[in-house]
């Protein structure tokens, strides 16, 4: 079992379960006929990168795919953060005044 974990073998597992949480969603949205939300996507994306850069920077490729990984990670959360936020506020959840 710790020669799978320092391998970095496991980080493919987890890179494997993200790949099919995004496979599942489709599939359960296409069967109620609704659109996969672009946030839900975009946080995927970020757990992908967060895993690829993990794993990049684990077998101690150039730390520059790793940081090109981490910087993919950080955009795709910063839009989703921000979409989650629209979405808040388009639907009265959130106060567009601070101490509301």
């Amino acid at each position: 079992m710790s020669q799978f974990v320092s391998s970095g073998q496991v980080l493919v597992l987890v890179l494997g379960v993200v790949a099919l949480e995004l496979l599942v969603l489709l599939g359960w949205r296409a069967g109620h006929e609704r659109r996969l939300k672009a946030e839900v996507l975009a946080h995927l994306c970020s757990a992908a990168a967060l895993v690829a850069a993990a794993e990049l920077l684990l077998k101690r490729c150039w730390w520059g795919y790793g940081a090109l990984c981490l910087a993919a990670a950080l955009v795709a959360h910063v839009l989703a953060l921000r979409w989650s936020w629209q979405a808040m506020r388009a639907s009265g959840r959130l106060s567009s005044t601070p101490g509301d």
